[in-house]
């Protein structure tokens, strides 16, 4: 593995502080897709990218903008499509978790979670 990817880190939106990927848990949610028509749905699609702060203990949201792929005739997310592709391997543990309703508030259009904040009276 490149010792360059190993070195890698990424920011808290909330601390500012980085931390090593090689040291981070990824999370990957997925959200469901009911059944629909004769044989459409009744699947699973990965959502976000999620990491928890080792420094304030923060849920980040890593978001990227899908663009429209005119031959998919769809949306696509070729930012987070690359980055998982390229740095998921690299993280020290993966959680996919399906269809969990994130406990926390909206700030500043950044996903704060209650949940996930450490006991340090903040």
């Amino acid at each position: 593995m490149s010792t360059k990817l190993l070195s890698k880190s990424i920011t808290c939106v909330s601390c500012e502080r980085r931390q090593l990927i090689a040291n981070t848990e990824l999370i990957q949610t997925h959200w469901y897709e009911g059944p629909h028509g004769c044989t459409g749905g009744d699947t699973w699609h990965p959502g976000e990218c999620q990491f928890v702060c080792g420094h304030c203990g923060v849920l980040n949201r890593l978001l990227t903008h899908p663009e429209w792929d005119e031959r998919a005739g769809r949306y696509v997310d070729l930012g987070q499509d690359f980055f998982l592709q390229r740095y998921k391997p690299r993280f020290k543990q993966v959680t996919d978790v399906y269809d969990r309703a994130m406990p926390g508030q909206f700030a500043n259009n950044r996903w704060i979670s209650v949940e996930f904040k450490r006991k340090s009276g903040r």
